[in-house]
């Protein structure tokens, strides 16, 4: 069996909103690289906070839900709620369009939303087990 466009590109999209999902959630959880640097006065890094645990949880919680096919419509749904809520950081809690916004806010939320339409169930290992 070989393997097909469509199931490499849900594997990459798959990939791509799990490592966003992780470094949300993770900004959350820690202090932000930027909380002590010359980026700190973008905005104050307890604000952001919520908006990182939203975004990276929603995102984490869709990535389970989406490897059911029949839960894949609503993980995609969450998916741009995730998005929605960093747009929403962005506006209100960044004085200004600086490094941190770009590697925290924008570049994941760009990477989230063009991944959404090929988010799907991984293949399973049994399927890519045949082909080799």
């Amino acid at each position: 069996m070989q393997d097909t466009p469509s199931r490499e590109r849900r594997h990459w999209a798959d990939v791509a909103v799990i490592l966003c999902g992780l470094a949300l959630f993770g900004l959350a959880i820690w202090f932000p690289p930027f909380s002590t640097t010359t980026g700190a006065a973008e905005t104050s890094p307890p604000s952001v906070w919520p908006i990182y645990g939203g975004a990276g949880g929603l995102t984490l919680l869709a990535v389970f839900l989406g490897q059911r096919w029949q839960w894949r419509a609503v993980a995609r749904i969450m998916l741009v709620a995730a998005v929605i809520i960093l747009i929403y950081g962005l506006l209100t809690r960044f004085r200004e369009l600086g490094p941190a916004a770009w590697l925290t806010i924008i570049i994941p939320g760009i990477v989230i939303l063009v991944a959404t339409p090929f988010f799907g169930p991984m293949p399973r290992a049994a399927e890519t087990a045949m082909q080799s």
